[in-house]
């Protein structure tokens, strides 16, 4: 339980972001870019399955490399949907109330 609010960040992304659920034509993240996606994780298979209606949980796909070239890496914040995300200059941000 969080009692306090708590912030998750992800520094130095430059846009485009793509919040309405939807994966890019490729399902990529360009250079230096990133998007969210709403679904379901399945803790006991680990798999993440698209649900853009009724997924209680959210994956961020970004490019893990800080230089040239495109490493398609992941997160997944369970119990958390797309628009509770905000995105500020260049920073993703999630704030968790009590």
């Amino acid at each position: 339980t969080t009692t306090t609010p708590a912030f998750l960040y992800i520094n130095d992304i430059n846009i485009p972001l793509n919040r309405d659920g939807t994966v890019p034509t490729n399902g990529l993240a360009v250079d230096q870019g990133f998007f969210l996606v709403r679904g379901d994780y399945a803790n006991a298979s680990g798999v993440f399955t698209v649900n853009t209606t009724n997924g209680a949980d959210t994956i961020v796909v970004y490019d893990g490399t800080a230089g040239a070239g495109v490493s398609q890496t992941a997160l997944v914040l369970q119990g958390h949907t797309p628009s509770e995300f905000t995105v500020d200059s260049n920073h993703l941000y999630l704030t968790l109330h009590p």
